[in-house]
């Protein structure tokens, strides 16, 4: 009695094991929620991507086709300055929350700045190391 929600990895996992384990699930369950974020299921090709054939074949065979149901969402696709926007008045009535909060904002933006600075120490080293292959290849030649 009452439901039982289960998170599968899919019947096309590369793991044979949880690909059957799926399976199983798939044939005795009362529905199906496949979930997408929105930013896919906005194509029309998103539930055939979704829904291989094989998949949509078995569904039909198991008289579970009418059962799918496509939750789309962006939950985990957040800003955290709008997180903060949106619930301070919560986080203010707990001690310490929007100081915390607040600390990781500043930690994010420390972080999302290291990362720029790296990926251009990285563009520059590559650049350098294509001119000291370039002299090389001249030296090989002279040689």
């Amino acid at each position: 009695t009452g439901a039982c929600l289960v998170d599968l990895p899919g019947v096309r996992d590369a793991n044979a094991a949880r690909a059957k384990v799926s399976e199983h699930y798939l044939k005795n369950c009362n529905n199906i929620w496949i979930i997408a974020p929105i930013k896919r299921a906005v194509d029309d090709g998103t539930a055939k991507q979704l829904l291989g054939e094989q998949f949509k074949r078995r569904l039909l065979m198991d008289g579970q086709y009418g059962n799918v149901s496509f939750i789309c969402t962006q939950t985990d696709d957040c800003e955290a300055t709008e997180i903060m926007r949106d619930h301070a008045d919560v986080a203010q009535h707990v001690p310490g929350r929007w100081k915390t909060m607040n600390d990781l904002v500043s930690q994010i933006a420390d972080l999302e700045g290291q990362i720029s600075d790296l990926m251009q120490t990285e563009d520059d080293l590559k650049a350098e190391l294509k001119e000291i292959r370039l002299v090389v290849k001249e030296k090989k030649e002279e040689i």
